[in-house]
């Protein structure tokens, strides 16, 4: 699959502030979107047609479990990962 206009949703703080891969997925050809919080997310899942989701487990509103309801029946593959506390 060609990753040209590949829709990326990227969801939490740490998501967005993560260059490495965001620098990644724009080199890829990847159009990269973002939202801060679990409201947004769904939000923007309702205008967009993404394929990719990576969320942060633990958003500012809440967990990002329920983002699983939003892309039932979707062709998006969702990701989510959680921030180790040092």
């Amino acid at each position: 699959m060609d990753s040209r206009g590949i829709k990326v949703l990227l969801v939490g703080h740490t998501a967005r502030s993560s260059s490495q891969l965001l620098q990644w997925l724009e080199k890829q050809g990847c159009q990269c979107h973002f939202a801060s919080s679990y409201e947004d997310a769904c939000i923007l899942i309702s205008q967009t047609a993404f394929e990719l989701v990576i969320s942060q487990f633990e958003l500012p509103d809440r967990t990002a479990y329920p983002l699983l309801d939003r892309l039932v029946g979707s062709t998006a593959t969702l990701f989510f990962f959680k921030v180790r506390r040092k």
